[in-house]
Parts: C-alpha cells; sequence; structure tokens
C-alpha cells in the first residue's frame, strides 16, 4: 500500500516492475544512497515508495517507461512478447503497444524464456544467415588424426551392495548409474570429456565425438529424434509445474528447418539433472549435423530368442537396416534382378541376419508340421502337398510378416507384373513368393519350361505366378537342411 498516495491509471504499463533506470549520474546517485535497508530487504518496494513519492519524483525528475520502449519486462507479460525477425538481426517486440524495447528483463519464473530469447536476439539466429553464433570459440580439430584405430572394450564393475530395494527401484538405480561414472570421471586426471549415452539413443555418424568436441562447450548434447516423429531428447520448453512442454520453435529445430547451437532450456529429468552443473554453465544442444535417433523401446518384448525381429513397426529404419537386405534398393534404382525363367523373378530380400533369426526362432519354437497330410491348422484339416512347416501365427509373427510382405516384396510385384493389385490371402494362390533361409543345395524346377533354377542364394526370393501356369517342384538338397520362406499372394 502506498498510504494516501494515488496515481492515475491509464490503458498503458502502470506497475512499476524493475528493470533497470537510465539518467544522468548525479540523478541516479541520489536516488540509491536513500537505501537504508538491509540487502536482502525488497528494492522493489523501495523504489516504488519512492517513485509514489511526488517531491522526490520531481526532485529527479523521474518518469515510467509505460509502453515499454526502453525496458520490457518479462514477469507477468510473457503472453505480450514475441520476436521480429529482421533482414540482419532479431528484435523483441512487444505486441501490445508494437513497442521494440533494447532492454529485457527476466526474473523468477521468466529467466527461462529469457534464455529461449537469447538463443535468437539480436543476430544469434536469423532466417537469412541461419546460426550466428554456432561456430565461436570452436576448437580446430583438422590436424588431429588417429594413427593407429582400435577397437575398445567397455566395462564398468561396480561394487554394490546388495539389497533387493535397490535392484526393485530402477529410478533409484539409473541414478546411482549416472552418479557413479560420473564420479569416476572427476577422480581420474587424464579424464577431459565424459560421454553419456542413453539405451534407447543409436548414434548412426561416425564423427560425434568430434563434431561435439568442436564446439567447444562445457555441456552438449546431440539431437536426436525418433524417426517421422516429433518425439526427441529436446525440452523446447517448461511448463508451470517445471516438466516439458512444447516451445514455438520446436518443430522447426526438430525437423532440421533452424539449424541451431541454443542451450538448453532445462536439463532432461534423467541424466542432465544428475550432472548438476554450477552456475554460470550453459547446457547446449546442436542439430548442425545428422547425429542418429531415438530407438522406441516402450513395447519392446524381451521374451522371445531374437526380439528385433518383431520391431518392424516400434522401429522400421533400424529393422530395415538390421534384416533387409543391403542391396535390396538396387532392384529399383539399378534393376537388380534377374529373371531365370518366364515369369520367374529373383532377387535381394532378406540379410543373412535376418535369415538365421529366422530359422533360430523356428527351431527354437520346435513344433514342426512332420510333413504330414493332416493339418488342423488350416481350413479342412488336409493339407494335399504337405511340407514340414511352421506357420508364421504360431509364433505370433503374423502381422509383422503381412506388413513386410507389404513393405516390401508388393513393391518387387508392381515393378515385375504390370497392373497387379497386391492384397494377401490364403486360398489358392496366383503368386508364389519363396525366400532361402539356410542354403543347402536345392532350388526349383518349372515343369512346363523345363527351366530350373539351382544354386539359390541365400536371403534371395523367388517370385512367380502359380502352379495355373508356374507348376513346380523343389530340387534335391544336397546337404544339411534346407529353409525357407513361403507366402501364397492373391491378387
Amino acid at each position: 500500500h502506498s498510504g494516501s498516495t494515488l496515481l492515475a491509471v491509464n490503458s498503458s504499463t502502470f506497475y512499476l516492475f524493475l528493470s533497470g533506470f537510465i539518467g544522468y549520474a548525479p540523478n541516479i546517485n541520489r536516488l540509491v544512497k536513500q537505501w537504508n535497508l538491509h540487502d536482502n530487504d525488497d528494492d522493489q518496494l523501495f523504489y516504488t515508495k519512492t517513485y509514489l513519492d511526488p517531491v522526490q519524483r520531481e526532485s529527479l525528475n523521474m518518469t515510467l517507461d509505460h509502453k515499454c520502449q526502453i525496458f520490457q519486462n518479462l514477469n507477468g507479460a510473457v503472453d505480450e512478447v514475441l520476436l521480429k525477425f529482421a533482414t540482419d538481426r532479431v528484435r523483441v517486440r512487444n505486441t501490445v503497444y508494437d513497442s521494440l524495447p533494447v532492454v529485457i528483463h527476466g526474473n523468477i519464473n521468466t529467466k527461462i524464456y529469457l534464455n529461449y530469447l537469447a538463443n535468437y536476439v539480436p543476430n544469434a539466429w536469423t532466417y537469412e544467415r541461419g546460426c550466428g553464433v554456432c561456430d565461436q570459440d570452436m576448437m580446430d580439430l583438422s590436424q588431429l588424426a588417429v594413427s593407429k584405430p582400435a577397437r575398445t572394450q567397455f566395462s564398468l564393475v561396480l561394487n554394490l551392495v546388495k539389497s533387493k530395494k535397490l535392484i526393485k527401484d530402477p529410478v533409484l538405480c539409473l541414478c546411482l548409474f549416472y552418479l557413479l561414472s560420473r564420479d569416476l570421471c572427476r577422480r581420474d586426471s587424464e579424464c577431459d570429456y565424459y560421454l553419456s549415452i542413453d539405451a534407447d539413443v543409436m548414434l548412426t555418424n561416425r564423427q560425434t565425438l568430434k563434431l561435439l568436441m568442436e564446439q567447444n562447450r562445457k555441456i552438449i548434447g546431440p539431437l536426436v529424434t525418433r524417426h517421422s516423429k516429433l518425439w526427441s531428447n529436446f525440452w523446447g520448453a517448461l511448463s508451470l509445474d517445471g516438466y516439458y512442454a512444447r516451445s514455438e520453435d520446436y518443430i522447426e529445430i526438430v525437423q532440421g528447418k533452424r539449424t541451431i547451437q541454443r542451450e538448453k532450456d532445462s536439463p532432461s529429468p534423467e541424466s542432465f539433472h544428475m550432472l548438476r552443473p554450477p552456475k554460470g554453465v550453459f547446457m547446449y544442444i546442436t542439430n548442425r549435423h545428422e547425429f542418429g535417433r531415438l530407438i522406441s523401446t516402450a513395447n519392446y518384448n524381451t521374451s522371445r530368442l531374437n526380439n528385433d525381429l518383431w520391431q518392424i513397426f516400434e522401429n522400421p529404419v533400424e529393422w530395415r537396416e538390421k534384416y533387409i537386405h543391403p542391396n535390396y534398393t538396387q532392384i529399383f534404382t539399378h534393376n537388380h534382378l534377374e529373371q531365370p525363367c518366364p515369369d520367374v523373378f529373383w532377387f535381394p530380400v532378406l540379410s543373412e541376419r535376418a535369415c538365421d533369426e529366422l530359422v533360430e526362432e523356428m527351431e527354437h519354437f520346435g513344433s514342426w508340421s512332420g510333413g504330414r497330410h493332416e493339418d488342423k491348422r488350416i481350413t479342412g484339416g488336409y493339407e494335399s502337398v504337405p511340407t514340414d512347416d511352421i506357420h508364421m501365427r504360431q509364433i505370433d509373427y503374423d502381422k509383422e510378416w503381412l506388413h513386410f510382405l507389404r513393405e516390401f516384396i508388393s513393391p518387387v510385384t508392381l515393378k515385375v507384373f504390370s497392373g497387379y493389385y497386391t492384397k494377401v490371402g490364403w486360398t489358392e494362390p496366383s503368386r508364389t513368393w519363396k525366400t532361402l533361409l539356410k542354403p543347402a543345395g536345392g532350388g526349383c524346377r518349372f515343369h512346363r519350361y523345363n527351366c530350373s533354377i539351382e544354386s539359390p542364394r541365400k536371403g534371395w526370393s523367388f517370385m512367380h505366378p502359380g502352379r495355373l501356369t508356374h507348376l513346380h517342384e523343389g530340387l534335391p538338397t544336397t546337404g544339411g537342411t534346407r529353409y525357407i520362406a513361403v507366402s501364397f499372394v492373391d491378387p
């Protein structure tokens, strides 16, 4: 309360938020000399009372910046502030008074927003020039060379007190891991850098360490996202309760439209929180390069022998890199497929690892049909051409397999059979598709054309019409056991 002193209020900013004062030195000296309180007393109240005193206000020639033409206090006014991008610089604009203040002040809970503005103002980033500070204070590592590269086996042995509570508490274990590994580096005088990678981060850029070290920042992390999603390791802003919120520039940053080296508004709740950086040490994140991506672990099932085989939906990019033949894309770019017999196409599709793991999964399941005519798994319970097989649905892989057919076999079908319409079915097939999983001689002979394909290749597929025109038989296996994956596809 100001006693009986009242001031007229208009539509402009009438609250006195102390951001600073400008004036001649004698007047400012007279103002601050009147302070007779303790250092921890409210200076805001002191200057407010001084301004409300008409004698003091007139003698010191005091006036308030009602329309934020010089000062912009962010406390209580964040919604009034926007960034104004010019050709060569960025200004803070007050949308209420259409002013461009030159001093921006943030205190209490607006310090984070002030930090956000500093990533653009005045020329930290512009649309025309991009990042204006990313190359500042960089470390030159151009002369650094690894003369004798060698693989290093990383191991961490921790002597922890055995405790059931400790083992059952994943958050506590995670905290201990970060703290212990960090302290190991601190105690080692030769440890100049500390790298922390979570299990859901896949770094694909071999130059990641060099690129991060070149930036010469105390704490810096690479921006990584999930494939085709906006989920990333970057916290664009904070909510009022101190948790994640999406900033207005978040989408452009994670999509690489704004190449930045930005100060992180807050550490993530796990790893960077454990670092507890001292005051004055800022944390940065950079999207100047493609570093890798985030793996989705939310629905990961560890009950199977080769769990990654089931990740075709959750992590399609990683699944493709691991299980699709490296020459698969050349089918479309370089016509990398063969036609050994009429309307019989031969092309690479599965990697060796995919073949091995599919065989391992089937053998691990173990319930082979035995090659009998009686088969309860199919409609009618009778198999006219029995084989010793296991259906994909028996190992709960039918959805993944059908998706694989749509994503990787259908495009080849449309390429070689003009006008073909793909639709998966389980009746008499008009198209048959086979992939050799484990070669042991054998092959395929087509009676009508008196044409045989011998010495099949691991991971390569035969695709041909059904038995109406392409009645066929398998050639004798020369040794061991031959494994093939077969699908019957109807239009």
